[in-house]
C-alpha cells in the first residue's frame, strides 16, 4: 500500500507531497491544476512510461518522483542520468524496461492504473471481460491457465504412453523372430572353437608332415633291419667260428707254401744235378695237393670277408634304429593334434 507520494519538477508540479490515507483517497482541484500529473507520474515510477522528457519542468532541475510503501522507498529519476533508487539502492542501465527488484516490490499491472479519459472500470465491460479481470484479480486465471496446460499435457503424455505401448508391442513381435537367439549364440560359439581347434591343427600340419618323412625313414630302415633279421645268427656264428679255424689253417698253409716254394727251389736246383729219392717224390705230391686246396682256401676267405660285412652292416643299422626309435619318442607327441586321443607307445 502506498502512504505517500512526492513529486520535484514533474510537469507543473515543482515540489509536491501527498500523504495517503488506508482507505479511499480523492483529488480534488481545478483544470490544469496537476491532478492528471500525479497519475502520470505514479505511470512513470511503475512502468518507466512515458519515455523521453516531455514531463520534465520547463524551469529545469532534476525530475524525481517517489512513493513510500510500508516498508520500502522508491524513487524514480532523470537528470544527467536515469535511475531509481530502492531503499537507498542505487538502479542504473535499464533502458526501457522496469528493474526487476522494482516489480517484484511493486506488483502493480495494468488494471491498477487508469487513465483520465478510460471508461468507469468494469462498468462499461462486458460479462466476460469483467469475468476475466476479476480472475486475474483473484488469480484464476492462473488456475485457468494451469488446468489447460495440464490437460495440454495430459494429452501429450497419453499420446506419448500409447506409441510407447505401440512401440512395446511392436518391439515385442519382433523380439519373437529372435526366439532362438541362445541357441545360435550356443552355436556359434561351438563354431568359434572349432574355428580354434582347426587353427591350431593347421599349425600342427608342418610338423606332421616332418613325422611323417622321419617315419618313411624309420620305414626304410626298418626293412633293412627286416632283411638283416632273416640272418641265421647261429650259422653266422658258426661260420665266424669256422673263418677263425680257417684262417688258423690259412695262416698254416701260408707258412706250408712258403716251405713249399722254398722246397721247389731245393727240387730245382736237384734237378739240375739229377738227384732224385723217394722223399723227394712225396713232398713234391703234398706241393699239388696244397695247390689244388689253394683255391678252397680263397673261396672261404671270400665268404669270410663277405660276412664279416654283414655283421658291420647289422651292428651299424641296429645302431641307427635304436637312434631313430629314441628320437621318435622323444619328438612324437603324447596326445594326436588332429583327434585329441592319447598316443600310446609302444617300445619293442
Amino acid at each position: 500500500m502506498i502512504k505517500s507520494i512526492q513529486l520535484s519538477n514533474f510537469q507543473s508540479h515543482k515540489e509536491s507531497k501527498l500523504e495517503l490515507s488506508d482507505k479511499v483517497n480523492i483529488i480534488v482541484g481545478s483544470t490544469d491544476s496537476g491532478k492528471t500529473a500525479i497519475l502520470r507520474s505514479l505511470n512513470w515510477l511503475i512502468n518507466n512510461r512515458p519515455l523521453g522528457d516531455s514531463y520534465r519542468s520547463n524551469w529545469g532541475g532534476e525530475t524525481k518522483v517517489s512513493i513510500k510503501l510500508i516498508d520500502d522507498l522508491i524513487e524514480r529519476g532523470k537528470d544527467k542520468e536515469n535511475f531509481y533508487n530502492v531503499n537507498e539502492e542505487h538502479l542504473t542501465a535499464f533502458d526501457k524496461e522496469v528493474p526487476t527488484e522494482i516489480k517484484s516490490i511493486l506488483r502493480f499491472t495494468e488494471i491498477n492504473l487508469q487513465k483520465q479519459l478510460d471508461a468507469p472500470f468494469l462498468l462499461s465491460e462486458t460479462p466476460g471481460e469483467v469475468q476475466r479481470i476479476l480472475n486475474r484479480i483473484s488469480h484464476l486465471d492462473k488456475i485457468d491457465s494451469c488446468m489447460g496446460k495440464i490437460e495440454s499435457t495430459k494429452r501429450e503424455v497419453n499420446a506419448d504412453l500409447k506409441s510407447i505401448l505401440d512401440n512395446i508391442k511392436n518391439n515385442e513381435n519382433e523380439l519373437k523372430k529372435y526366439s532362438d537367439l541362445n541357441r545360435i549364440k550356443m552355436e556359434i560359439k561351438i563354431l568359434n572353437n572349432k574355428e580354434v581347434n582347426y587353427c591350431l591343427q593347421k599349425e600342427s600340419i608342418p610338423k606332421l608332415k616332418n613325422y611323417i618323412e622321419k617315419i618313411k625313414k624309420n620305414d626304410v630302415s626298418l626293412s633293412r633291419l627286416k632283411k638283416l633279421s632273416t640272418i641265421d645268427v647261429s650259422k653266422l656264428s658258426s661260420n665266424i667260428e669256422n673263418w677263425i679255424e680257417g684262417n688258423k689253417n690259412y695262416i698254416y698253409l701260408m707258412q706250408t707254401i712258403k716251405q713249399i716254394k722254398s722246397m721247389n727251389e731245393i727240387v730245382d736246383r736237384l734237378k739240375k744235378y739229377g738227384k732224385f729219392d723217394q722223399q723227394v717224390v712225396v713232398i713234391f705230391n703234398k706241393i699239388i695237393s696244397l695247390e689244388k686246396n689253394q683255391g678252397s682256401i680263397n673261396v672261404l676267405n671270400n665268404k669270410i670277408e663277405s660276412l664279416k660285412d654283414r655283421q658291420e652292416d647289422k651292428i651299424e643299422l641296429q645302431n641307427q634304429l635304436n637312434e631313430i626309435e629314441k628320437e621318435f619318442h622323444d619328438t612324437f607327441p603324447s596326445e594326436c593334434p588332429l583327434c585329441g586321443h592319447t598316443i600310446v607307445k609302444v617300445i619293442k
